[in-house]
């Protein structure tokens, strides 16, 4: 077990937690809100009939867990730890991809303007038949 608590509301830190055949704690570095967080149910039955499961979870607001789940002798590991730094980057990479596919789109339209005013002709109107 890694040594000391380990509040997974606010810390990034790894944390490992035992549990026995039935579930309940036996160890456990991992505290949110003073407390043992339990995994959502039905994952130590699928554990016992696979062997292991990697999952994500939200033990509560604002807090979301990536964890692996894994079958032992005599009941069950979990290890995980908050997504907070990884959810922050996916958002920055989003919005960057935002920017560059609305800043290559003005780039576009910029081009096309240039060319239409460059090549003399003015731009013509379709309009549908009726």
């Amino acid at each position: 077990m890694p040594d000391g608590a380990v509040d997974i509301f606010a810390s990034l830190g790894p944390f490992v937690i035992v549990y026995d055949d039935g579930g309940r704690v036996l160890a456990s570095s991992a505290r949110l809100d003073g407390m043992t967080p339990a995994p959502p149910a039905g994952v130590f039955d699928y554990v016992r009939a696979h062997g292991e499961e990697r999952l994500t979870w939200q033990p509560r607001r604002g807090v979301r867990i990536a964890a692996v789940v894994t079958r032992s002798v005599n009941g069950f590991v979990l290890a995980g730890r908050n997504l907070r730094e990884v959810e922050s980057r996916e958002a920055l990479v989003f919005k960057l991809a935002a920017l560059g596919w609305l800043c290559a789109n003005l780039a576009l339209m910029a081009i096309w303007l240039l060319a239409q005013a460059l090549s003399g002709k003015s731009v013509t109107r379709v309009e549908a038949a009726e």
